[in-house]
Order: C-alpha cells, then sequence, then structure tokens
C-alpha cells in the first residue's frame, strides 16, 4: 500500500522515470539491486518502511534516500499533525485521536500505518478529490521513523514499550530508540502513557524522569493514566483497562490542542477497531474474539486479560502463525490462569508451546484449531485469536487471518449471533 501510494504521488508531482524495484521476481521493473542501480541509475531510491535501510546495497547508495511518508510531508502546507507510535495500543489511540479531530474538523485525515498511507491523502488533495485537513492524525511504526524526513508535528506520543521486530533491529536499546526519536519532532506536546511497559524506565534513564514537566528538548511532557485522569472514563465504549489508558492518551494530546469536550465525547463512543480485541459474536454460547493484530507477546497477555474479565468459562487462547524472534516465555504466567487453555497452531506453533512452557495441543493450521475447539469448547466459553505470531505463514495480512478466521468460524461453528 506505502509503495503504490508513493508512486502515484510521484507521478502527480511530475516524475516520470520510476523504477520499480522488489526482491521478489515478478512484481517490480528489477529484482536485481545490482540490475537496477546499473541499468538505471537511480538518483533517489524512495525505500518502503518494510525494507531495513541497513539492507548492504541501500546503506552504500551515493544518492538521496527518502520514505512515502517524507514524500507526503513535503506537500502539505497547514496540517497538523498528532503522531503516535508505540509497541501496543498505537492503532487504538491514533483511531481515537481520529475520532476526536472529526468532531472539531470534519476533513480530518486518520492514517499512516493505519490503513491510508499518507501519500494517498496528499494525492487525493493534489487532484481535488478532498479538502486539506486541519488536523492529521499518524499512527508511525518505528520503521517509519527510521526515514521520516522533515516530519514536524503539534503533538506526539508513545503507548508503550516491550520486546517486538528484534528480527529487524540488533538489539531491545536500538529499538527503542527508534521509537524515541518522535518525541524530538514534536513542536507543542509529548505524551507517554505512565503504564507503557519499559516506557517509564526507558524515559527516566533519557532524561524523562515521571516528575519532569518537559522533554530534554524542553517540550511540555504529559504523563497519562486512565487511574489517575480527571476524565470519567466510565462511558467508554471500548473494552480492558488497558484501553482506558489508550484514550487518556490521545485525550492528553487533544486537551493541549485545545479541542473542545465534543471532542471528548467522540472518543468515549469509539467502538473499536477490527482484529483488534473484535468480538464478532457467539455461536450456542460460546463466544468469539478476534485480536489477529496481536503479534507481540504484551498484546497476548493484555488480550487474555481482557478475555478473564468474563467471569465464567474457558478461554481457549490461539497462539502461533509465524515467528519474529519474539520472547514466548513471556507467555509462562499465563499457567497461573486455570480458565486459559492454549492452543498453538501455524509455522512457529510448536516453537512457541516449546518456548511458552505452556501446555497445549499443536495444529499444523488455523483452521485446523478451529475444527479442534468444535468437540472441546462449551457455552460459556471464549474462543480468542491473540496468535502473537505474524500471520505470513498461511495468510496476506494480520486482516486477511483474521477475516478468514470468522469465516472458518461461521463454516464449522455456525453463524454468529
Amino acid at each position: 500500500m506505502s509503495g503504490r501510494a508513493a508512486l502515484r504521488l510521484l507521478r502527480l508531482l511530475g516524475h516520470r522515470d520510476v523504477a520499480l524495484f522488489d526482491s521478489q521476481p515478478g512484481v517490480g521493473l528489477y529484482s536485481d539491486p545490482e540490475a537496477l542501480l546499473a541499468e538505471h541509475r537511480p538518483a533517489t531510491l524512495v525505500v518502503s518502511p518494510g525494507v531495513p535501510l541497513s539492507t548492504s546495497w541501500i546503506r552504500n547508495f551515493a544518492g538521496t534516500v527518502t520514505s512515502e511518508l517524507a514524500l507526503a510531508f513535503d506537500t502539505l502546507q497547514d496540517e497538523k499533525i498528532l503522531a503516535v507510535t508505540g509497541s501496543l495500543g498505537k492503532s487504538t489511540t491514533v483511531s481515537l485521536l481520529g475520532e476526536g479531530a472529526k468532531a472539531v474538523d470534519p476533513h480530518a485525515f486518520v492514517g499512516g500505518n493505519l490503513g491510508i498511507p499518507l501519500a494517498d491523502y496528499a494525492a487525493d488533495v493534489l487532484e481535488g478529490k478532498r479538502p486539506r485537513a486541519k488536523w492529521v492524525a499518524l499512527e508511525l511504526s518505528s520503521y517509519h521513523l527510521e526515514n521520516a524526513g522533515n516530519l514536524r508535528c503539534e503533538g506526539a506520543a508513545i503507548t508503550y514499550l516491550s520486546s517486538n521486530h528484534l528480527e529487524r533491529y540488533a538489539s531491545l536499546e536500538e529499538y527503542y530508540g527508534v521509537k524515541w526519536t518522535l518525541l524530538a519532532r514534536a513542536a507543542r506536546v509529548c505524551a507517554l502513557n505512565r503504564q507503557g511497559g519499559d516506557l517509564l524506565t526507558y524515559a527516566a534513564q533519557h532524561g524523562c524522569a515521571l516528575t519532569s514537566a518537559t522533554t530534554p528538548g524542553g517540550i511540555p511532557l504529559a504523563w497519562t493514566s486512565a487511574r489517575e485522569s480527571t476524565v470519567d472514563f466510565s462511558a467508554m465504549r471500548l473494552v480492558g483497562e488497558y484501553n482506558a489508558d489508550n484514550l487518556a492518551l490521545a485525550w492528553a494530546l487533544g486537551a493541549a490542542c485545545s479541542w473542545p469536550d465534543a471532542s471528548l465525547q467522540a472518543m468515549l463512543r469509539f467502538k473499536g477497531l477490527a482484529h483488534r480485541l473484535e468480538t464478532l459474536g457467539s455461536v450456542h454460547g460460546v463466544r468469539f474474539i478476534n485480536d489477529s493484530k496481536a503479534t507481540s507477546m504484551e498484546s497476548v497477555l493484555t488480550a487474555a486479560s481482557a478475555a478473564l474479565e468474563k467471569p465464567e468459562g474457558t478461554v481457549w487462547l490461539l497462539l502461533g502463525g509465524k515467528d519474529k524472534k519474539l520472547p514466548w516465555d513471556k507467555l509462562a504466567k499465563l499457567e497461573n490462569y486455570s480458565r486459559v487453555r492454549p492452543v498453538f497452531f501455524g509455522a512457529c506453533g510448536t516453537h512457541a508451546q516449546q518456548l511458552s512452557g505452556l501446555s497445549g495441543e499443536v495444529l499444523p493450521k488455523l483452521r485446523d484449531t478451529l475444527r479442534k475447539l468444535r468437540g472441546l469448547a462449551r457455552e460459556g466459553d471464549t474462543i480468542l485469536l491473540s496468535p502473537g505470531g505474524t500471520s505470513l505463514d498461511e495468510f496476506r495480512n494480520f486482516e486477511d487471518r483474521g477475516r478468514q478466521f470468522a469465516d472458518y468460524v461461521r463454516e464449522l461453528f455456525g453463524e454468529l449471533a
């Protein structure tokens, strides 16, 4: 999506001599970097966020290296950006910001790593398909922040820091450090989640203690937590205590930007995102929850905790997919919850079962797990897909995995109610 958006914007900006490169043969004009450099001799590389800048031929490239985001930022005028990153919760936090922004700006744009690339927004504006937004809410992954060009934002937020993407980064410190660079790009306020995993400790180590009034760069700092907020979250539609923290974080940015109470009320009404603790419904009293987006251990633990808020029934936890070198041993604490019954599936099913130390059957594919559970789940139980692994062993992406999960449920259990 990012690549198609970048190509569209480049053409609108008048660039005609554009060569497409993809390491998978047949996708682009080039799949061999040596051939690209020798035959096309590009002056600029627009690198997808999914491609590490540490790739040797990109690292040694003598020309300009930019990104889809950077191209889009150069087309903006008066848009005010609120940017969010983090290991967990950033999609929900950005979506909450989007709901709040739309209460004051009907043309607000919500996207980035979430949904629509910023370059598509820029192209739509240039083509006259939409007016410029006053407010832009962006989800930025660490990959985006490696190559974010001249990004400047009104407010920045970090939701959570925990182990992730260690297949790309040499260390946890390097991964956290890339996330942390977002704060230096904020002009008005930086908000940090007080319940954000390693975030509090990391911030203190880098000059932002809990009592700090500003970041080291002099930007006002807001530590947030729903437990200590003056906002009444009792009307919140989202499920789970951690989502109250996401809401507190979003509102800290909105309040700093002088958004009205109507923005807060819009956030409170937000029901949540597909594939992120999405309650699909029930069949014969068995509840099904689609948390396909969960590709970190903290996400899995959070989802299991939320599912256990229902006081009765077994929680059948579906774990697996494709591994990305994450600490599955962190899931060992689930052994303390007698109502949680793991079932493992996919390419890393055996690996995840062994490293976690959890007892549970290992099955080849996601559909196999549901076929197995059709004979085990009882009325009052919950079947929770919160896999920990990525989707790429058998699906196109986490959305595809979530949709297929719902389809398998209907096929094997019946229509959801």
